[in-house]
Parts: structure tokens; C-alpha cells; sequence
């Protein structure tokens, strides 16, 4: 397939993309939320702290009438355990890029979103005195529930997949993993 003809196949899905969001008038849908809940590691890199304890915020703006919206959030990880009788302590951080489609259900008090993306990752893990750490980017695909009550009060659930290889201690590994958590917000 010759360039030219590749170009023209992308216009004209960007196109049709856009020309899906013109169908019915949508307000700006966005949200600014705050979340808690879990991270689950691969068990193979990360035994015995694969199950951290995260944190983070989100960021979600889709512009009035477009066919999806822009997102940016911030997760922080940790966990530790029992190693052969010494503490063995995870850490994770990612900042998540993307895009994301938010739809409005019934009144407009329901919205579903579903998204994916790029990440920038950190892990780091110590045992004992010694530590390592190591960056890397990667990929992640997510979705969620947002309920909008009491005007801008949002509640809901996300949970998201991330996955980034880093090398830690001299071996490499999977730095993202399964995200869950609750969130509450301000939403408009």
C-alpha cells in the first residue's frame, strides 16, 4: 500500500471519528478525582510485596461534541513483606497519558469511560540496605464508572492495566500490573 493511500485511509477515519461526536449535541463531560484502592504485580518479580497498597489523581476532559477526550492521571504503589527473614519493600510510580471516550447515561448522573495510553513508570524495590530502581515507559488500557451525585460530587470505580519493563537487581521485570480502586471527585 503506497503512502499516499495509507494518509488518505487515516484522514478519512480521523474524519469519521470526529463526525461521530457532531451526531448529538454532548456537553463537556470531565473530572478531577482523587483514588484509593489496590495493585496487583506480577508475583514472579515482586513475591512477596506483589499486592501494593495505591494511591493517585486523575485528570478527564472530553471537549463538547468530540468522539473522545484527554486524560492524565498519577498512581503511587507500595508494599512489603517477609524475604528468607528480612524485609523485602516495593515501591511503584506512573504517570499515565491517553485518550479516553466518556459516555452519558440517562440523566447525565452515569458515565462509563474506557481508555488506553502511554505510561511513564518508576519501580523500585530494597532489601535490607540495598536498593534499585529503574524508568521505562510503556502502555496502559483502562476503564470505569463514574456516578455523578449532589450536583458535582462524583463517586465511582477504575481499574486499569499498565505495563512497563524495568530491570531491577540485575533482572528484568514487569513494573506495571492490574490497577483497582475508588474514587471520589468533582465532576462537570
Amino acid at each position: 500500500m503506497s503512502k499516499l493511500m495509507m494518509r488518505r485511509g487515516f484522514a478519512a477515519l480521523a474524519g469519521a471519528l470526529f463526525s461521530m461526536g457532531a451526531v448529538a449535541s454532548t456537553p463537556d463531560l470531565g473530572s478531577i478525582s482523587l483514588s484509593a484502592g489496590g495493585k496487583v504485580l506480577n508475583k514472579d518479580d515482586w513475591s512477596p510485596a506483589e499486592d501494593q497498597f495505591e494511591g493517585g489523581a486523575r485528570l478527564a476532559y472530553q471537549p463538547a461534541n468530540w468522539p473522545f477526550g484527554f486524560t492524565a492521571a498519577y498512581f503511587s504503589s507500595y508494599g512489603k513483606g517477609n524475604f528468607e527473614g528480612s524485609e523485602f519493600r516495593g515501591r511503584t510510580h506512573e504517570i499515565q497519558l491517553g485518550l479516553e471516550k466518556i459516555w452519558s447515561v440517562g440523566d447525565g448522573s452515569g458515565r462509563p469511560y474506557v481508555g488506553g495510553g502511554v505510561v511513564i513508570g518508576k519501580a523500585a524495590a530494597s532489601l535490607e540496605d540495598v536498593s534499585d530502581s529503574d524508568k521505562a515507559i510503556g502502555g496502559w488500557v483502562g476503564g470505569g464508572y463514574t456516578w455523578v451525585l449532589a450536583r458535582h460530587l462524583a463517586l465511582g470505580v477504575d481499574s486499569r492495566y499498565s505495563y512497563t519493563r524495568v530491570r531491577l537487581f540485575d533482572v528484568n521485570g514487569e513494573g506495571g500490573g492490574f490497577h483497582i480502586g475508588g474514587t471520589i471527585g468533582y465532576a462537570w
